[in-house]
This record gives C-alpha cells, structure tokens and sequence, in this order.
C-alpha cells in the first residue's frame, strides 16, 4: 500500500481543523486573543480569518507536493520484493 493512500487524506485534515479553527472558537476570541464578540463580525476581523485560510491552503499544498514527490520517486526507485520461495533467482 503506497504511503500516498495516508499522507493525502492526513494532510486534508489538518488542513481542515486549522482552516477552521478561528471560525469555531468563540466569538470574544480571535486567533487566540482577547476582543469585544463585536470585533468578530467586523471587516478586518472577517478578512484576517479569509486570509488566514488561504494562507492555511497554500502552505498544506506547498508542504505536500514536495512529500508526494519524494514518496514517488521512493516507490519507483524500490525494487519489487522477489515473491516467496525464488530467493536468488
């Protein structure tokens, strides 16, 4: 089973509980301090969290394009295991 069928589906997750953190925390707090619940439907506020999951999206695709492409060439570069029973062969 290639490592590829865990580290995606890892790394959308993660993507998914960071991405999301700011909008399921309470309302008095805002990427982790302290506010008035009225400054987290303000235009800035709003706009930190908009950039906040871009920033999130760009940097898990940055990270995992370069994971997938050296478990890739991992498995291409692996010989095949000789089956059971021709060792030498």
């Amino acid at each position: 089973m290639s490592p590829l069928y865990i580290i995606i589906p890892v790394q959308f997750v993660l993507f998914l509980a960071f991405a999301m953190a700011p909008y399921v925390t309470r309302k008095s707090e805002n990427f982790g301090v302290k506010t008035p619940e009225e400054q987290f439907s303000s235009p800035m506020m709003r706009a930190l969290r908009k950039r906040y999951v871009w920033q999130c999206g760009l940097s898990t695709v940055a990270f995992t394009i370069p994971v997938v492409a050296v478990s890739s060439a991992a498995l291409a570069a692996a010989p095949l295991a000789a089956p059971a029973g021709r060792v030498g062969i």
